[in-house]
């Protein structure tokens, strides 16, 4: 919840230094003004875009973290449902927002030039690809083979390093 709020902050913070750019820039070159005009503006909208999205997270995250607390009617499972469907929520509203701060990454560089966006963009993908694809070990844990590790965890709580 700290990095959604963290999030939230930089993404504001960034959105009112770039309102305040746009505000201050003078008409020079009417085209030129709205070239960057529309940059400031993309860019603006994809921090705002990070911002809410991690607004809701946290609001998400708080109720789950009330929800937890609440006992649950024994053996009813729709309750656990509810509160795991709230954190996915939670989850998902976390995911957006991090999109949203790495779509803006390249439109920061669009700035600068379309040979810095487009360098950055073909980064991006290679990163995005790495953090979406999943590898053996994570895939064996989200298959629930999980004896193995939590033979390891116990292992290590009690001190037994062999």
């Amino acid at each position: 919840m700290m990095a959604s709020t963290l999030l939230a902050t930089i993404s504001i913070t960034l959105s009112s230094l770039i309102s305040a750019v746009v505000g201050r820039a003078g008409e020079t070159l009417a085209l030129t003004y709205t070239i960057h005009t529309v940059k400031y503006f993309s860019i603006l909208v994809c921090f705002l875009t990070a911002f809410l999205c991690s607004m809701q997270c946290v609001r998400y995250y708080a109720h789950v973290s009330f929800l937890i607390t609440v006992p649950s009617p024994k053996g009813s499972s729709e309750f656990v449902e509810f509160v795991a469907q709230k954190l996915n929520m939670g989850s998902l509203f976390w995911s957006l927002a991090l999109r949203a701060f790495y779509f803006a990454f390249p439109l920061l560089l669009w700035i600068f030039g379309p040979v810095a966006m487009f360098t950055c963009s073909c980064l991006m993908v290679f990163l995005l690809y790495f953090l979406d694809t999943v590898n053996p070990t994570s895939e064996s844990l989200l298959n629930g083979h999980v004896d193995g590790y939590i033979k390891i965890i116990d292992e290590e709580a009690r001190g037994d390093f062999r």
